[in-house]
């Protein structure tokens, strides 16, 4: 068997990039998840004012039924139409 010999820079360079690979697959991950985070947020900020319209407002619990609905296309379609009227209206 012949055995190769590789000099210290070649080894350097490939840990240099598995360093590189590791941190921009962490930095990734943390992007990821604060993305995740900000959304989660953003759904309970939506979700909490949407509940103290929903107790009084009428237009607003028609909202969240037809978004709750899950028709055919046609009437997809048409709640869109209806979903975009109720939000003009709010």
């Amino acid at each position: 068997m012949v055995r190769t010999y590789k000099p210290k820079t070649d080894r350097r360079s490939t840990d240099e990039e598995r360093i590189k690979n590791a941190i921009s697959e962490v930095t990734l991950r943390v992007f990821n998840e604060k993305h995740l985070r900000k959304e989660e947020k953003m759904e309970e900020k939506i979700c909490s004012a949407l509940k103290p319209l929903s107790d009084s407002d009428s237009s607003v619990n028609e909202l969240l039924k037809l978004s709750d609905e899950n028709d055919d296309k046609e009437s997809d379609e048409e709640n869109r139409k209806e979903f975009d009227v109720l939000i003009r209206k709010i």
